[in-house]
């Protein structure tokens, strides 16, 4: 409840600081925003397998490499302060814990499956990854039909991988409905690039 308190005081005088500043480009505004957001220390990540800045930035990469290939558009995807810059990431074992640039810290856990998706609408090709005893198993953009992995192949792993955990189906109904966790803005156009 603290968090969400800091977070909405900062949108809030952002808001105000909107008004008295007739000719500061709002863009502007919300950058600063977000960069006093970024700026935030995490806590330690709970799980000493997983370093979350180290992580990230491997879910970044896999993001640019899938998204963009060899091509850059006018951002790439990043994490600084150990927040994922331009793309979130949610936990879907434990739908509490998520991480955007203006949220509190993902917790990355050891065996929790996880949607990350690129924020801006058209580049959101959704990505499911289970942290596996300090390593990552990765399906990449699972909503573009012959670009990636599939939604079936997710199904297939987590059945076998989740044989005799007591959340099994509760977690697999959150895999089945992965966009419902993500965040996601249109900026230019509603339709993936990936169509």
């Amino acid at each position: 409840m603290k968090r969400f308190l800091e977070i909405m005081t900062v949108i809030i005088s952002v808001s105000i600081s909107g008004s008295y500043h007739e000719g500061e480009p709002k863009m502007r505004i919300q950058r600063t925003a977000i960069e006093r957001s970024e700026n935030q220390k995490c806590f330690e990540n709970p799980d000493p397998l997983y370093n979350r800045q180290k992580t990230l930035e491997q879910l970044a990469e896999i993001l640019n490499t899938s998204v963009f290939g060899t091509r850059k558009d006018d951002f790439v995807f990043d994490v600084k302060n150990e927040k994922p810059l331009k793309f979130t990431i949610f936990d879907l074992t434990d739908t509490s814990n998520k991480g955007t640039t203006l949220s509190d810290c993902i917790y990355l856990k050891n065996n929790h499956v996880y949607h990350f998706a690129p924020i801006e609408k058209r580049y959101s090709f959704s990505h499911i990854v289970i942290l596996e005893d300090g390593a990552i198993k990765v399906f990449k953009s699972i909503n573009c039909k012959g670009k990636g992995d599939s939604l079936e192949d997710v199904i297939n792993y987590l059945n076998q991988k989740l044989d005799g955990d007591s959340n099994k189906q509760k977690i697999l109904d959150r895999v089945k409905n992965y966009r419902d966790y993500g965040l996601y803005t249109t900026i230019d156009t509603p339709d993936l690039e990936c169509k």
